[in-house]
């Protein structure tokens, strides 16, 4: 073959300093919270949230849902959003594009002291 593949070899260190900058953060997020550096109604350790995290896939308490609900209702809000926008803001930026009143009374205004600086117009 004419182009042969380059074989860069990569040392151990670097090629474990993702694997250790993970274990890392952990082992310093639950030595925080172990030593109760941050109280614990501030920061939980790793291993409670993954505890209460394996359970709030399968019980519905305190709230009344499992995690599925709350994820099906957050990716809800946001299509919700995100159509919302679409039928509002489609209208309003064509009306602003073809009408220079629209725009001039639509058109979000800088703040004042701004307004006489260079680069503001």
């Amino acid at each position: 073959m004419a182009y042969e593949a380059v074989k860069i070899k990569t040392p151990m260190w670097l090629r474990a300093l993702p694997y250790l900058s993970v274990t890392l953060f952990f082992s310093c997020w639950e030595a925080i919270a172990f030593f109760g550096i941050v109280p614990e109604t501030m920061l939980a350790s790793p291993g409670d949230v993954l505890r209460l995290f394996v359970v709030k896939l399968t019980e519905a308490n305190p709230d009344g849902a499992v995690l599925s609900v709350h994820v099906w209702t957050s990716i809800q809000e946001a299509f919700t959003g995100y159509l919302l926008s679409l039928l509002f803001g489609i209208p309003i930026g064509l009306l602003m594009g073809w009408f220079n009143v629209a725009e001039g009374l639509i058109r979000p205004r800088s703040y004042v002291p701004f307004r006489r600086s260079p680069g503001f117009p």
